[in-house]
């Protein structure tokens, strides 16, 4: 219910199930056109092209890699931006995005094989 800060604000407990009401929240000032999320973080796309990310972000899954991991407020995925991003979806620890030409992207905890992607 909100405690990764995955809803893109903070819910203190006596607040808690105001989660439950769908409310607005700024992301970015530019219209959004897409949406997407893992279990504890979430995704948008505005009208530029730019992409958001929100929530817990203990193994980058939100995008944004920085010593102080766990949860995050919506923050710019500067890799992301103006790359024509269609689709967006996230795991529990990782995610991937896919853009209008065919490109796929992946980040976050992917030590298990997640998305195909190698490690030795």
């Amino acid at each position: 219910m909100g405690q990764q800060s995955q809803l893109g604000r903070r819910l203190s407990p006596r607040r808690e199930k105001q989660s439950y009401i769908p409310t607005r929240v700024e992301i970015a000032r530019n219209n959004i056109k897409y949406i997407g999320s893992g279990p504890y973080h979430s995704f948008a796309v505005d009208g530029k092209d730019n992409v958001w990310s929100w929530g817990l972000n203990s193994y980058g899954e939100a995008g944004n890699y920085t010593e102080d991991v766990g949860e995050q407020y919506p923050t710019k995925i500067d890799e992301l931006a103006g790359k024509g991003v269609t689709v967006l979806d996230g795991g529990s620890h990782h995610s991937v995005a896919v853009t209008a030409k065919g490109e796929c992207y992946v980040w976050g905890r992917l030590d298990g094989g997640q998305l195909g992607v190698e490690f030795g």
